[in-house]
């Protein structure tokens, strides 16, 4: 092999606190471009992300010497202050989920990170997908 051959995919999942659907279909479009922003400062890539009024997902390919941790501090952090701009009293969790994806399952689970509301709204959701306070494990569907 002549060089480095990184792939690195993250799932990332972040809530509203308690789970207050905060985030309008007015916000988004700003939060998103914001939150691909930060991510890219981080030389990162955002492939898929998408949410619904509580919680935001994202996929992202992300360099052998990015720090997770400082890469979802600082992309919280700035869409907290946006988003606190119309919306008074928002915070995020101060948690948030990391998981790591096959490359063979990236186009899959980016379909489904961009479909978000209407998962969301048939109730098509994949739970273990959505939760971020537990374990998760992507089972490619």
């Amino acid at each position: 092999m002549r060089g480095d051959k990184v792939e690195i995919y993250i799932h990332l999942i972040w809530t509203v606190w308690d789970r207050e659907p905060l985030i309008s279909p007015e916000l988004e479009e700003s939060l998103y471009k914001l939150t691909r922003a930060m991510i890219e400062r981080h030389d990162a890539t955002v492939i898929s992300i998408g949410g619904v009024a509580d919680h935001v997902h994202l996929l992202v390919r992300s360099a052998s010497t990015t720090r997770v941790c400082d890469m979802v501090k600082d992309a919280k952090g700035a869409a907290s202050r946006l988003i606190h701009q119309t919306v008074n009293g928002f915070k995020w969790r101060p948690t948030y989920a990391a998981f790591s994806v096959s490359r063979w399952d990236v186009s899959a689970l980016a379909g489904y990170i961009a479909n978000q509301k209407q998962h969301h709204a048939k109730g098509t959701i994949k739970a273990q997908l959505e939760q971020n306070d537990e374990v998760v494990i992507y089972d490619g569907e």
